[in-house]
Parts: structure tokens; sequence; C-alpha cells
């Protein structure tokens, strides 16, 4: 039986960023790491939502804790 492999964040966007910079194609990492090109794929998207990036959620958007308004006083 085979054993599964996890890829952790790092590597991932490691992976993702070398495809979307041009200095490797999305075919040339998959036969060089045995990646399917398809997993690859779904990491370049996930890539795109910001799942890679610690302050950003899973529409984009920024992580800055909550946000309270003061009144405003002249």
């Amino acid at each position: 039986m085979r054993v599964r492999r996890n890829f952790g964040d790092d590597f991932k966007k490691q992976i993702v960023e070398s495809i979307v910079s041009g200095s490797a194609t999305q075919a040339e990492i998959a036969r060089e790491y045995k990646i399917s090109p398809v997993l690859i794929k779904r990491w370049k998207k996930e890539y795109r939502k910001g799942k890679f990036f610690e302050n950003i959620d899973s529409r984009g958007i920024a992580r800055h804790g909550p946000v309270y308004f003061l009144p405003f006083l002249s």
C-alpha cells in the first residue's frame, strides 16, 4: 500500500511561485517532484485566494483583528 504524502504550505507556496515567476513550467515541476499536475493546479487556485499567506483570510481580505471606531470630537 502507498503512503499518502503531505505537503506543507511553505512547500506549496514555493512550487506555485516558481511556476508563476516563469522559472519552471507546471509540467516540469510535476515531473521533478512526482506530483499530479491537477494537484498543482489546485495549489495555484488556493494561492490566488491567499491561502498560503498568514494575514489573509479565504476571501483575500487582510485580517487585522476587530475594528473600533472612535467618536469624532470637534
